[in-house]
């Protein structure tokens, strides 16, 4: 779909013409499913990735300029979409893991100074090193699967974990 069309159908849409949404979907559908299905592995989750993206278009579409590259824009905001829905995703299973990390604490009253370290030493990350160590830590992601989430190079989550590991280092009287 050449810009002019893909524009002149956001243009309808802005008018209230919703059948334009088919036009979109039938010439980018697979290719929307595609992008998001290599982020998140899984068709229904893809498939609700690309629903959001619709969803995205009807509420936002006064806001949308003149795109002057259809394809990319659409794989861009895909892309961005899947990745939102994997952190909330990686988010839900890490808090999920750590509450159960620390109620298995908690039954040994013996490990209630480590709860209490490991809440303070947490404290002390900023929030992509949060992020980070959740992933990492936490759910077990490679340092390239953290990195492509975060769409930020592998040198750099490494270096991150180096500085996790720094703040985290007076924890090692606990191993």
């Amino acid at each position: 779909m050449k810009a002019k069309e893909f524009n002149e159908c956001l243009n309808k849409i802005r008018n209230g013409d919703k059948s334009k949404l088919e036009v979109i979907y039938d010439n980018y559908f697979k290719l929307m499913l595609f992008c998001a299905f290599n982020i998140v592995k899984n068709r229904e989750d893809a498939e609700e990735i690309v629903a959001n993206f619709f969803v995205y278009i009807l509420e936002d579409v006064q806001a949308i300029s003149y795109i002057e590259k259809p394809t990319p824009w659409v794989c861009r905001i895909i892309k961005n979409k899947a990745i939102d829905f994997v952190r909330k995703d990686v988010r839900k299973v890490a808090l999920t893991n750590y509450y159960e990390f620390s109620q298995d604490l908690l039954t040994y009253d013996s490990q209630t100074d480590l709860i209490i370290t490991l809440l303070e030493a947490l404290e002390k990350l900023n929030e992509i090193e949060k992020e980070i160590f959740e992933l990492h830590y936490l759910v077990g992601y490679k340092y390239s699967e953290i990195a492509e989430m975060l769409s930020r190079p592998v040198g750099t989550i490494k270096w991150y974990v180096s500085q996790i590991k720094i703040k985290l280092k007076h924890l090692k009287e606990y191993k």
